[in-house]
């Protein structure tokens, strides 16, 4: 009554390893229509005859009940979990992943998972080497990889695999009329290569654990009492290798009978199955079978010759008959195709290739036809790079073959288009290691035909052959093809006679079998050969060949010296091993093969770090060149590099011991290597020392954190302890560097930093010194840098957070430039990463460094230059003075450009205030004045705000203050974090107005004045606000304020040179229209009617109208200004102004009881 299902729910295994997210779905059905409801003591007998009654009659179907799931993997590194129980068992509904509500059972599920048997077979049931008999055991069976199509994924197809995977989906029958009965419904799948009548369906499918390998049918779950069931059925089919047009799915539909009582009578009985309906799917359409969702109708019948049915809506079969379908004909079955194959392609310009080389390859002897040379060249249109990998090998011998097999010059040159094409998407892509392993393969096959010739051939034409292989092959060449020609290498002389033929004519019979006797192998009167002759490679061909490439590969990059003795050292090994050479006589014998192979170690001592590994073994000629100039020479500088290749090449814990002591002894012998001249040197072994000190060896932390302390040490001395500056420096920047490099700062690196300690508060000898305070001193500093490291990645997403930070990092270095430089150019690195130039540029010119600047900051250009001008002054460079003055001076035409133009935006600025001490820390109760680009607006940078601190919040936990009120902190809830912009406009004071076409000023208000700590532009793009001034402006101030601002408009844009008439425009329309003068008017009868006048001080009174006077006089000159400019098509829109204008000055002669008139009377 009860089965277990387990199945494998995902996509790439290999992807699902990394991730973690690997599923087991553990399903649970039940026989149809079985009963599991609550039952007393008294019915539970007739509950279980009720039940056996239904299993012995309805067995085979089975309902979806219940499901649990469980991740297969425990980690992110592909650790099987053995341990973790599955979930509670769910209730499954129609459509289980869906039901947003789910019901849990009691009970729970145990499965124990282990390693899979030494006996495995494909997804095809194909056995994989080495497979045993499979009496005691099953054999384990891979899953299929539904691979996503994209590059990540894309593999070449290496084993074969042809099959077409089926999920029925659902059958819309409540509309149905055809059948009485049609609710318990099951859908038979079947899969069969013709239609006739009596056509039978084909063994392909992949049968259910515990049952047959194969079957002919497969059927789906079944939903008690539903007319529209969902179906979670997967049914897997193996595709034959060639398919025709009769090739199909049929699927039947069947209605199953649960009313089974014993005392029905027997002629109401009805059957256990009931046919309701056939639906058909053809495989192919257009010579392709493809993976997509199908909607279909469904026959009442199955009539003979049913696929050529095509038009549905006429109802008749092609010869006639009647068919009648199921609801009218609509498509009301749905099933999805999923097709997993080697062998047909889903890509149509991929599948007509292949078509058309299948047709042509019938008759070679015809020219090729024009739709095999349209198939050809319609390869080109192959965008998917993952239907290209997948096939790439049998693409590419396709290829070259249609290459060889005709010789036209338009198959020629489109079959090299569509190569050319193939190469360029998998470089796009970076996929070129398929291309590679593409042609090893087949380079292999190549190379393994001098065996062949070994065999069949005279002996001394192959070794002309061999010869005249790798004679073409040089070290100009390609680094793949001189890998290839080691390849080519290593299985020549993987031959099973290789020793015979390298020694020499007398001594060949080495084996000794099958030969006459001859003297004993260890008598021999050839001398002992050191040096790789020409005679050598005569007399010992394939080892002369292959000492002869090694030597030139120890003189290459270190990937090719790497496989050159890879070569030799496997030979060596399989000639220790062969069985046929275990006497010692024979070994030795087989070992003066490679005595050349002293000579090419001596060659290249340097390169085996020999020579110069240990500088106090070195003569005294050698010592007193290495000393020369202070130690700021090539060879010392190939003496050091030697000992830092053992750093960056992965030794062992015992080979980094004996490093760390040569290095102890060379820093002590030259010191002035490290610590005069340049730092170079100092700071690339500061670099790999703190890279040891993050070991995961115990051991090699101690030596590292060791050898750090003694350069320190060596370095206190060297300057006869003053102190440790060069050391110092070189530390901290390679921290830095390691930081981003390396990403250290864990528990290791800090145990690194303790050990340091210790060794400088136990040095006896300096205890009196102010080494160890030094060395603290340094210590201190690096964990500094590691925690602002720290927090910089906690917020690296909060650009104005991260700029901060850095900004006071770098203020900590202030007395060390090289360090401050670091974290600035970081900073400016940040800011052109999210746009802002204006701070980028603040930042670099921190620097010293010449640049121009921003197109918004062109009066900057000589303040930043002057420094560079005083540098370039000092070295007489007057052509780069030239230079420099030259850009001062565009951009000082620049300058003049877009002042009269006007068009030049600064940005905006907003005041922004943080609230919560929970979610806030150090910014909490702080006002910041944020300078954004260009025409933000408040809403955008609100936004902003709110996403960036919701997302580190979380979204639920933060709110915005909507108004630009005085906040109290003690009025706000504790649980939130609260975020309040305010818009903010520059203020200039009088002495600044002045200078309004500098930068802005530092000084910002809106409605009350907010300093800041540092001024606009600046290197940041936000300053903190440290002090406020508010400011209350009483009624008519705020009038004369906003009026003075419109006439001064006014008059500005009237006197410019160019004048900008769409601007005119609209502040004429704002100031004389009647539809929108409630603004200027508003002021005029608020405050200079007679009634309301008396309300205020006099002085403002008169100073008002006076303002209204000259507002008066501005509109005049401006609607004479703009009935100059405009054209025919705007003279009536000219007299309408006119006229608005005139209506102003009389209601405001009236108000301010005086004729107000313009200066400037208009025609």
């Amino acid at each position: 009554m009860w089965r277990r299902e387990l199945s494998v729910h995902g996509t790439d295994i290999s992807d699902y390893v990394v991730s973690g997210d690997l599923l087991i779905d553990f399903v649970l059905s039940n026989t149809l229509n079985s009963n599991f409801s609550a039952c007393s003591i008294q019915t539970v007998q007739k509950m279980l005859k009720s039940n056996k009654q239904f299993c012995s009659k309805l067995g085979k179907y089975r309902m979806p009940f219940a499901w649990s799931v469980r991740s297969v993997f425990k980690d992110n590194q592909g650790t099987v979990d053995r341990e973790s129980r599955f979930s509670p068992l769910f209730k499954q509904e129609t459509f289980m992943y869906l039901a947003r509500k789910r019901w849990l059972l009691c009970g729970h599920t145990l499965i124990v998972m282990h390693a899979c048997s030494s006996d495995c077979v494909t997804s095809s049931y194909v056995a994989l080497r080495p497979f045993e008999d499979c009496g005691l055991h099953a054999p384990t069976v891979e899953v299929d990889e539904f691979l996503q199509d994209s590059s990540k994924f894309a593999q070449p197809y290496r084993v074969y695999k042809n099959h077409i995977y089926i999920y029925p989906k659902h059958l819309k029958y409540d509309s149905q009329k055809s059948f009485a009965k049609a609710r318990n419904i099951a859908v038979y799948v079947e899969f069969r290569s013709s239609d006739e009548e009596h056509a039978k369906p084909l063994k392909c499918i992949y049968g259910k654990p515990g049952g047959p390998v194969f079957t002919t049918t497969a059927c789906s779950t079944v939903l008690h009492h539903s007319q529209n069931p969902d179906f979670c059925d997967e049914v897997k089919i193996e595709l034959p290798t060639h398919l025709h047009e009769k090739h199909h799915l049929l699927f039947s539909f069947y209605h199953v009978t649960c009313d089974i009582n014993a005392k029905t009578s027997s002629k109401k009985k009805e059957a256990l199955e009931t046919p309701v309906g056939y639906a058909w799917l053809p495989l192919l359409k257009d010579g392709r079978v493809s993976s997509q969702d199908f909607s279909i109708p469904v026959s009442c019948t199955l009539p003979g010759g049913y696929l050529h049915i095509k038009e549905l809506w006429l109802g008749r079969h092609e010869n006639g008959s009647d068919v009648k379908w199921v609801d009218g004909g609509k498509p009301i079955f749905k099933v999805s195709t999923l097709v997993l194959s080697t062998v047909y392609t889903q890509d149509p310009h991929l599948n007509r290739f292949f078509q058309q080389c299948q047709k042509r390859e019938a008759d070679l002897s015809q020219a090729p036809t024009s739709n095999f040379l349209n198939c050809l060249k319609g390869l080109l249109s192959m965008e998917r790079i993952h239907v290209i990998i997948r096939f790439l090998p049998v693409i590419f011998n396709q290829l070259f073959k249609v290459l060889t097999q005709n010789d036209t010059d338009e198959v020629s040159t489109s079959t090299t288009r569509v190569l050319v094409h193939i190469l360029a998407k998998c470089h796009e892509e970076n996929l070129g290691h398929y291309l590679h392993s593409y042609i090893k393969v087949h380079y292999m096959i190549c190379i393994s035909r001098p065996q062949r010739c070994f065999t069949f051939m005279d002996r001394g034409f192959t070794f002309k052959l061999i010869s005249n292989y790798i004679n073409m092959i040089t070290a100009s060449d390609n680094k793949m093809l001189c890998e290839l020609k080691f390849e080519f290498i290593r299985e020549v002389c993987n031959y099973e006679h290789y020793v015979p033929l390298s020694l020499p004519i007398p001594s060949a019979r080495i084996t000794g079998q099958g030969a006459p006797r001859a003297p004993p192998l260890c008598v021999s009167l050839d001398f002992p050969e050191y040096i790789l002759t020409e005679e050598f490679c005569r007399k010992h061909f394939l080892t002369g060949l292959l000492l002869r490439e090694l030597g030139l590969a120890l003189q290459d990059e270190q990937d090719l010296r790497h496989l050159a003795l890879a070569c030799l050292k496997n030979l060596m090994a399989k000639h220790s091993l062969d069985s046929r050479y275990a006497i010692k006589e024979k070994q030795a014998r087989i070992a003066s093969l490679y005595l050349p192979l002293y000579g090419l170690i001596l060659d290249n001592m340097p390169r085996f770090f020999l020579r110069d590994l240990f500088p106090i073994c070195l003569t005294a000629s050698d010592q007193k060149r290495l000393q020369h100039d202070d130690g700021q020479n090539s060879l010392m500088k190939k003496v050091f590099d030697t000992y830092l290749l053992f750093f960056q090449i992965n030794q062992s814990t015992s080979t980094l011991k004996h490093v760390f002591t040569a290095l102890r002894l060379f820093i002590h012998k030259f010191p002035s290597t490290v610590f005069q001249g340049t730092a170079d040197l100092c700071g690339s072994l500061c670099y790999e020392i703190l890279k040891c000190c993050n070991h995961r060896s115990s051991s090699t932390q101690t030596e590292a954190a060791a050898l750090l302390y003694f350069l320190m040490r060596r370095n206190f001395e060297f300057t006869k302890g003053k102190c440790i500056v060069r050391s110092h420096l070189q530390v901290i920047k390679s921290v830095s560097q390691l930081i981003a490099d390396a990403g250290i700062g864990g528990s290791r690196f800090q145990q690194s930093l303790a050990i340091i300690n210790n060794f400088a508060n136990g040095d006896t000898p300096l205890k009196n010194t102010t080494f160890p305070a030094e060395v603290k001193d340094l210590t201190k500093r690096i964990r500094t840098v590691l925690m602002a490291t720290s927090q910089m990645k906690e917020h690296e997403k909060d650009p104005e957070m991260l700029v901060d930070l850095q900004y006071s990092l770098a203020n900590s270095y202030a007395s060390t430039p090289e360090l401050r430089r670091t974290w600035l150019e970081s900073m400016a690195k940040i800011h052109v990463r999210n746009g802002d130039l204006t701070p980028a540029l603040r930042t670099l010119r921190t620097r010293r460094c010449r640049i121009t600047p921003h197109i918004s900051e062109y009066e900057l250009i000589a303040e930043i230059n002057k420094p560079v001008i005083a540098v370039f002054e000092k070295r007489r460079d007057f052509k780069r003075l030239s230079e420099l003055y030259y850009d001062i001076h565009r951009s000082y035409l620049k300058v003049t450009e877009v002042v009269h133009s006007e068009k030049r935006l600064f940005g905006r600025y907003y005041r922004v205030a943080f609230y919560g001490q929970g979610f806030f820390e150090e910014e909490e109760s702080k006002e910041f004045i944020y300078k954004e680009p260009k025409l933000t607006g408040l809403s955008e940078i609100s936004q902003r705000l709110l996403k960036l601190y919701s997302d580190k919040f979380g979204a639920d936990n933060v709110k915005m203050i909507q108004d630009s009120n005085k906040v109290n902190p003690k009025d706000l809830d504790p649980r939130f974090a609260y975020i309040q912009v305010t818009y903010v406009v520059p203020y200039f004071n009088e002495k600044e107005q002045i200078k309004s076409e500098l930068p802005i000023n530092s000084h910002l208000c809106c409605l009350c004045c907010s300093a800041a700590s540092s001024g606009f532009p600046f290197l940041k793009k936000r300053v903190e606000v440290v002090e406020q001034q508010s400011t209350e402006m009483n009624p008519i101030e705020v009038a004369i304020d906003e009026m003075s601002c419109k006439v001064s408009e006014l008059n500005q844009l009237c006197g410019m040179e160019e004048v900008d008439m769409i601007r005119l425009q609209l502040k004429l329309q704002g100031s004389v229209s009647v539809k929108v003068n409630a603004g200027p008017m508003a002021y005029a009868r608020a405050f200079l009617e007679e009634k309301n006048a008396k309300k205020y001080p006099d002085n403002q009174v008169k100073l008002l109208k006076e303002i209204f006077r000259q507002f008066a006089d501005a509109c005049g000159q401006a609607l004479k200004v703009n009935e100059r400019l405009i054209k025919e098509d705007q003279l009536e829109y000219q007299e309408e102004m006119k006229a608005h204008y005139k209506d102003m000055l009389t209601e405001l002669s009236a108000i301010m009881n005086e004729q107000v008139s313009t200066l400037h009377p208009m025609h």
